[in-house]
């Protein structure tokens, strides 16, 4: 999960494409986020790495050292960052959810 997590997030940096499938609403402080979960890494040795030190001190960044995950193993958390909600999911598990996400 934490390789495909990585290799999504590289995809998503290095791609110059914006995909859109409907109108958007220019966003009041953003339009767009770029989220970076450090998982089975502890605070201490993800803030120590240079690179991702000056992502979190950059004007436009911003270090969430409060956010912790909702459930353990790994997938329902993933759920809820783009859903809100684990929908009960408590395992790591495939699974097909009918909602609404982001």
């Amino acid at each position: 999960m934490l390789k495909l997590l990585a290799i999504l997030l590289t995809i998503l940096l290095i791609s110059n494409a914006v995909i859109v499938t409907a109108d958007t609403v220019k966003g009041k402080w953003f339009d767009r986020i770029v989220l970076i979960v450090f998982e089975n890494t502890n605070y201490t040795d993800a803030i120590a790495d240079p690179y991702f030190k000056e992502i979190t001190t950059r004007s436009n960044g911003v270090l969430l050292s409060q956010y912790y995950a909702v459930e353990h193993p790994s997938e329902p958390n993933y759920i809820a960052h783009i859903a809100g909600s684990t929908y009960g999911i408590l395992d790591d598990n495939n699974y097909n959810i009918a909602a609404e996400t982001l």
